[in-house]
């Protein structure tokens, strides 16, 4: 979820910028990518010798009905802490 929350909220990226983000290597990523391009939920692109992630407009709608609920859950864990 994180990354497809992450490309919709800061455009197209590549896919060591996706990797950074995780703080995985390049190959963690690109394994991890490629799940989500099998499910038509990202597509990558070439340029010069970058790959360049985006959402496809499948990605899109699952991240906007997914992240209500993941603001949601996030809220209620800090609404769990004590107020310091």
């Amino acid at each position: 979820f994180f990354v497809l929350a992450t490309v919709q909220r800061r455009g197209p990226l590549k896919q060591t910028e996706i990797a950074a983000q995780l703080g995985v290597t390049r190959g963690n990523v690109s394994q991890l990518l490629a799940k989500l391009e099998a499910a038509e939920l990202i597509e990558r692109s070439a340029e010069r010798a970058a790959k360049i992630v985006a959402l496809t407009p499948s990605g899109e709608a699952l991240v906007d009905e997914l992240l209500p609920s993941h603001d949601t859950f996030i809220a209620a864990r800090f609404d769990l802490l004590a107020p310091e």
